[in-house]
């Protein structure tokens, strides 16, 4: 990337909820949460109303106006189930509207960090990047789930660890709805 200051959106986009945090890429702030449809996390439930539209959230699943509802999106498309990829990237473009519409920091040059499982092999890896770029997110980045909690943990001060312990060997376990990551940090 080149000196220019842009906004970076971490999007962990889970088998059961989906969070999204924002950091300037100059800042040496920990990530600030950002509210989706009033909320630090959300489920990672789309609804088609009957109207055609799309509802998200909470609001998919308690709407009376719901005809079809999705929920365990993410463990759907590991196990390759049929349009299990295409309702993901119906409930993430529904995720970047909101973002365009309600969050003044983000714009088409806004870098995207996707959580992914350490696991994926590259194919998935790939297949998982494209259903972003397909809910037209234009700058995706996988980053390993693991890893990014470990980051955030660390530089947020969470843990307080002293500062010799930053050099040794850590293991980080990710625990998700439909994942389970073990991820050794030198």
């Amino acid at each position: 990337m080149d000196d220019n200051k842009y906004d970076i959106f971490g999007i962990d986009f889970g088998d059961g909820e989906t969070s999204i945090s924002w950091c300037k890429s100059d800042t040496i702030t920990e990530p600030q949460i950002i509210e989706l449809y009033s909320r630090k996390q959300t489920l990672s439930a789309l609804g088609i109303l009957k109207d055609g539209n799309y509802i998200i959230g909470e609001d998919a699943c308690q709407s009376s106006s719901v005809e079809e509802l999705f929920l365990r999106l993410k463990s759907k498309f590991i196990n390759n189930e049929p349009y299990a990829g295409i309702n993901i990237v119906k409930l993430l473009h529904q995720i970047r509207l909101y973002l365009e519409n309600n969050n003044a920091n983000f714009n088409n040059d806004s870098i995207v960090a996707v959580g992914c499982p350490s696991g994926f092999d590259d194919k998935t890896k790939t297949a998982y990047l494209k259903l972003f770029v397909d809910a037209g997110f234009n700058n995706p980045k996988l980053v390993s789930e693991s890893r990014a909690a470990f980051l955030y943990a660390r530089e947020s001060g969470e843990l307080r660890l002293d500062n010799n312990l930053n050099s040794k060997t850590a293991l980080i376990i990710d625990a998700g709805s439909s994942t389970l990551d073990f991820t050794f940090i030198n």
